[in-house]
This record gives C-alpha cells, structure tokens and sequence, in this order.
C-alpha cells in the first residue's frame, strides 16, 4: 500500500516554479503524489518526470476543471477540454 498527499494541501495551481515541494513530499515520507492539473501548460513534463524518477515517487493525476474544460456544457469548449486532458496523460 503506498500513502499519498494532494499538492492542494500547499498549492495552488501546481507548475514547474513549485517542483521543490516534490522533495519536500518525499522526505516527509510520502509514497505517492496526486497532482492536481489545473493548467497543463504551467508543468513541463520532461522536468516532472526527472524529479518523481529521482525521488521515487508514484504519481497519480486528476483534473481540475474550469468553464473551458469541464466535461459537460457548451460544445465550442469540447476541442480545448480534449487536448487539456490528452495533455495530461500523454504530454503531447
């Protein structure tokens, strides 16, 4: 079984300025990190890669949703809230 913690619980948005508290999170003896992605375009994803391969960490995503990407609503959102999400999970 592997303990987690919310980046939420010390950021908001998270990004790549905030990376240090992944080291922060390892040594306080966390197993896994949930990251809450509310802008995909504030993480680089080679870097966040680089730090959980160092410190070990398991990673787990969720979504953070606002009136352009969530799931439900007006139609004229649907591109942006696919790619927000594919953004996500592939880094493309």
């Amino acid at each position: 079984m592997e303990i987690g913690v919310n980046t939420w619980v010390w950021v908001s948005p998270f990004r790549s300025a905030t990376f240090n508290l992944l080291y922060k999170i390892k040594e306080m003896g966390f197993d896994l990190v949930e990251i809450p992605v509310e802008d995909p375009e504030l993480i680089d994803l080679s870097k966040l890669k680089q730090i959980l391969n160092d410190t070990g960490l398991s990673v787990s995503v969720c979504g953070a949703f606002g009136p352009q990407r969530e799931r439900q609503g007006d139609t004229r959102f649907r591109p942006h809230r696919l790619a927000g999400n594919k953004k996500c999970f592939n880094g493309d």
